[in-house]
Formats: C-alpha cells, sequence, structure tokens
C-alpha cells in the first residue's frame, strides 16, 4: 500500500513538473506566474544539473520535453535553440549544447527513442531529468543523519562506560 502510494505521488509530481515546463516555461514571462515558473526551473536546473522533467539521454520527457512539447520552443522561428542554456553543463559550449550550432547528435537529433540512429555524443548538455535529482536528495541527506547518529551513538557508549567506571570505584580516582 506503502508503495502505491509513493509511486502516486511521485507520478502526480512528475505530472505537475511537467505541465509547468510545458505550458508556462519560458513563454509569456510577462505573467508574474509563468516568470516564477521559468525562474524556479532555471535555478533547479543549474544547481541540480538536470534537463526537462525525468528519464535520460533517450527520454522523450528529459531535454527533448522542451523542443518535443513545451511552449518555449515554438517561439523561436529558426527552430532552435533546442534546449535552453540552463541545461549546459558548466564550463560547456552553450552554441553546442542548446543546438544554436548543430552536431549529428543532442540536441539537434533525437531522442534516439524515436528515431531510429546512431548519434554523435554531447557531453556539453545536462541529459538526465530533474524529478530523480530531486528524488536523491533526500536519499542523500538521510545518508549524512544516519552517520552523524551512529557516531553519537559511539560517543554517548564511550561515555556511559567511563561514567559507569568512575562511579564504581571513586576511591581509585584522587582528584585532589
Amino acid at each position: 500500500m506503502a508503495l502505491l502510494f509513493k509511486l502516486s505521488v511521485i507520478d502526480d509530481f512528475q505530472n505537475k513538473m511537467k505541465d509547468t515546463l510545458v505550458t508556462k516555461y519560458g513563454f509569456h514571462i510577462d505573467s508574474p506566474e509563468n516568470k516564477i515558473v521559468t525562474d524556479i526551473w532555471n535555478v533547479m536546473q543549474r544547481k541540480l544539473q538536470c534537463c526537462g522533467v525525468s528519464g535520460n539521454a533517450n527520454s522523450s520527457t528529459s531535454w527533448a520535453i522542451y523542443k518535443l512539447e513545451s511552449h518555449w520552443y515554438t517561439q523561436f522561428v529558426t527552430g532552435r535553440p533546442y534546449v535552453p542554456d540552463t541545461c549546459c553543463r558548466p564550463f560547456s559550449d552553450d552554441n553546442i549544447c542548446t543546438g544554436l550550432r548543430p552536431i549529428k547528435g543532442l540536441p539537434s537529433l533525437g531522442p534516439t527513442a524515436l528515431h531510429n540512429i546512431t548519434m554523435q555524443d554531447n557531453p556539453n548538455i545536462n541529459t538526465n531529468g530533474c524529478s530523480e535529482k530531486i528524488q536523491d536528495i533526500p536519499k542523500r541527506d538521510i545518508l549524512i543523519v544516519l552517520i552523524f547518529s551512529a557516531v553519537l551513538a559511539t560517543l554517548s557508549i564511550i561515555n556511559l562506560t567511563m561514567s559507569l567506571c568512575l562511579c564504581k570505584n571513586p576511591r581509585q580516582y584522587d582528584f585532589r
């Protein structure tokens, strides 16, 4: 039951992410809501080094969602850029990453799930979706809390042991 609930929450979360990215990201940013959505997506993609909603390089909902479904992409008469520069890896070539300078690979071509072609690798673009990156944050934090708790418990046991030794025979230790 809990697993079904978790899967339902993740699915709802991904659907909401997809809806905001497709309909509000970078489109009519004179609207305060769309501007906030765009800013949030930009910060999230930069900080988490992700692009799009979910999946990997072959998914239609990671980087490819921009060129396949988003209103943001329809604003460009030239059909480029394919992805925003916030999808680019730090210190990379943004022109290759966004598709302004096309290569025989992502994002100009693809995703491979839609095209049965071999593509050139593009190391400039983050191809994993943001949903998985967001789900990894609590997992990483839980590990840190567990390590801290184990260290604290060990120190408490040592402290308790030393206290019991002192209480067992207080005359043995002359503190004058």
